[in-house]
């Protein structure tokens, strides 16, 4: 919250290279970092924010908002994003929750949102629900298939609260699973 401009000069990416974003959903450390702590447009030169459909009356509810409401570009499950890339509707977090799969001729990955807040707990206990979760019994049914899938798959999964550096592998531990950042590290 608040530190998405400097997160990117520090991984060197320009803001004003993005022309389009992949919103999982609408709460707001998700959306809010569209403007800047003092009010700026952090995007300069955004042509479109592809947002669940689902989740676009939750956009709508935050009125300093409004000047990105015309670039929103509703999508479905099984929606194709882009030439590889295609949304995966991940329920039980909030209203619409989607991810993205990206597939690569090497490589899948599934970009999941907020499947996973506490990851030293919910790899280890998927069962472990969060707070925020509108339908808990929906998201952990839906954590553990990403996670079965994943593990099974070899799948690499990219997440809001997963820490550095967000991407990584899932990998099972008996009953339970863990979590393989892409730096090396295990967790969970």
């Amino acid at each position: 919250m608040g530190c998405l401009e400097h997160a990117m000069a520090e991984a060197k990416i320009d803001p004003a290279s993005i022309t389009v974003l992949a919103l999982t959903h609408a709460h707001q450390d998700h959306v809010h970092g569209l403007l800047t702590p003092d009010g700026r447009v952090l995007f300069p030169n955004l042509k479109a924010i592809v947002i669940p459909e689902a989740a676009v009356e939750s956009f709508f509810a935050y009125a300093h908002l409004a000047q990105f409401r015309p670039l929103l570009k509703p999508v479905q499950n099984g929606d194709q994003v882009g030439e590889r890339l295609r949304a995966v509707a991940l329920p039980g977090h909030a209203a619409g929750h989607t991810g993205y799969a990206f597939d690569t001729d090497e490589d899948r990955f599934l970009f999941f949102g907020d499947i996973v807040h506490v990851p030293a707990l919910q790899f280890g206990n998927p069962a472990f629900s969060w707070g925020y979760d509108d339908d808990q019994l929906t998201a952990r049914a839906t954590r553990l298939k990403v996670f079965s899938d994943a593990a099974e798959a070899g799948t690499w999964i990219g997440g809001a609260h997963l820490g550095w550096p967000g991407i990584g592998r899932v990998v099972r531990k008996g009953e339970a699973y863990g979590y393989e950042p892409a730096e090396g590290r295990v967790t969970g």
